[in-house]
């Protein structure tokens, strides 16, 4: 399998579940379109949150239309599959080692797998770390970041509108934001 390369895409047959999921988007985006057509409703915000809230419509012609779509039993699409089950489980399973990491190689377009351990303390640690292009920042770097961010929303507040405000000083993105990065940063 790992011959094969880094540009290489094992293909997956879809499921019913999959075909779904993709049919709420777009009915929602339907029933926006219907809603606000032939409207004047803009809204030039620079920034915004994505909205989850459900539309409604009463277009009887677009109720049909939609039920119809709902009711559409997905067609199982025949694919060929492009790897032998020995190889998924050979991915599966090479997949699981936690004491091994696969990178894609610098040249040559191959992979090379490496010792954790290794990883971690010789190349990230000393060679990539240890270069000019990092540098160690302190601790409460994020605190100094969100208050020059305040002073600056403070600054510009009369081009802003509340929501874009709002969004910007959205905490909790955030700290999710902070969460992943401090997650990858200790994940080897």
């Amino acid at each position: 399998m790992l011959t094969k390369g880094p540009t290489f895409c094992p293909t997956t047959s879809g499921t019913f579940g999959e075909s779904k999921s993709e049919v709420a988007p777009f009915i929602r985006k339907l029933k926006l379109r219907e809603k606000f057509w032939n409207t004047e409703y803009v809204n030039d915000c620079i920034v915004k949150g994505k909205s989850h809230n459900p539309v409604s419509t009463k277009n009887a012609e677009l109720l049909k239309i939609i039920e119809k779509i709902e009711d559409i039993v997905p067609t199982p699409v025949k694919r060929e599959v492009n790897v032998t089950n020995q190889e998924t489980n050979a991915l599966k399973n090479i997949i699981s080692y936690e004491d091994i990491i696969i990178k894609k190689a610098d040249k040559g377009g191959m992979f090379v797998i490496l010792d954790t351990d290794f990883y971690r303390d010789k190349l990230v640690m000393n060679d990539h770390l240890s270069s000019e292009t990092y540098e160690i920042v302190p601790e409460k770097s994020d605190k100094k970041v969100m208050r020059d961010l305040k002073k600056l929303l403070e600054k510009h507040k009369p081009c802003l509108r509340p929501q874009e405000i709002e969004y910007i000083n959205n905490k909790d993105y955030y700290l999710l934001l902070l969460m992943r990065t401090s997650q990858k940063r200790v994940e080897f």
